[in-house]
């Protein structure tokens, strides 16, 4: 009798041990995690829209330079090309 009471409350404790499991899963897979799934191991695509550019103009051709662009470049912060080369 004493066994039998003894296996009795061994099978009671797993079926609460088991109870108690399918309670919690049940409440983990009910937070309606919303998952993307294309995004596989963080390879997910992130970007930012930006707004649409507004009063955009085309750039306008500009007119010919009286002094040759190289010359020009060449010539500024002190005037390199005037110096003597050595």
């Amino acid at each position: 009798n004493n066994n039998s009471s003894a296996t009795s409350s061994m099978a009671e404790a797993a079926a609460q041990r088991l109870a108690r499991k399918q309670k919690k899963r049940r409440q983990n897979s009910s937070k309606n995690v919303t998952i993307d799934r294309r995004a596989s191991k963080g390879r997910k695509i992130r970007y930012v829209v930006h707004d649409k550019l507004v009063h955009f103009t085309f750039p306008t051709s500009r007119p010919i330079p009286t002094i040759p662009e190289d010359d020009w470049f060449r010539s500024l912060f002190g005037g390199i090309a005037n110096r003597p080369k050595k």
